[in-house]
């Protein structure tokens, strides 16, 4: 198991806010080439409306972090999301978001397995492969197989594992991303 601090994050305006790239494997891929097998994100979503850049090929997961966020796919009805919850799309479908928020996304090539969420209080069992914790609100402490370590606000920690890891979450606001890859 490699266990990798993540403390400086790399960050680009797009046309509704500012995202920050956590992780993007193979770690020299071009994310506007979209030549990655995955990449993890948070965005500072700042316009009332936006819309999302098609991935095709790929497969996305969306966490706002702090506000509800109202989703649209092909100019349809509205899916309606709670902070911290979960929704899961293709990437090649015209998408348009409304409300401003902070998330959290993973963007995954078609036809692997991966996963986002909340980290909670109580021991978790994450499948073996890629998994990207990161501190959105404060400070985090976490242990993971029986190791303490401490996350950063705005930093994360990547672990890379054969078999599946189990993390105790110490204290609050951490999500990750699990991409079952080896």
């Amino acid at each position: 198991m490699d266990i990798i601090s993540i403390d400086t994050l790399q960050t680009t305006s797009w046309s509704g806010g500012i995202t920050h790239q956590i992780a993007i494997y193979p770690s020299d891929a071009v994310f506007a080439h979209h030549d990655f097998i995955y990449r993890v994100s948070s965005a500072e979503v700042e316009l009332d409306e936006s819309n999302f850049t098609s991935f095709k090929k790929y497969t996305r997961y969306i966490i706002s972090l702090n506000n509800p966020l109202k989703i649209s796919h092909n100019k349809g009805g509205h899916i309606e999301l709670d902070p911290l919850q979960v929704h899961r799309f293709s990437g090649d479908v015209e998408t348009t978001a409304y409300g401003k928020c902070s998330d959290f996304n993973l963007i995954i090539q078609n036809g692997l397995l991966g996963s986002i969420g909340v980290l909670r209080h109580d021991l978790q069992e994450i499948p073996s492969g890629h998994t990207i914790i990161y501190a959105y609100d404060e400070r985090v402490y976490l242990e993971v197989n029986g190791e303490s370590r401490i996350i950063e606000k705005h930093k994360a920690l990547l672990i890379r594992s054969k078999e599946p890891i189990k993390v105790g979450f110490l204290s609050s606001r951490a999500v990750y991303a699990n991409i079952q890859i080896n």
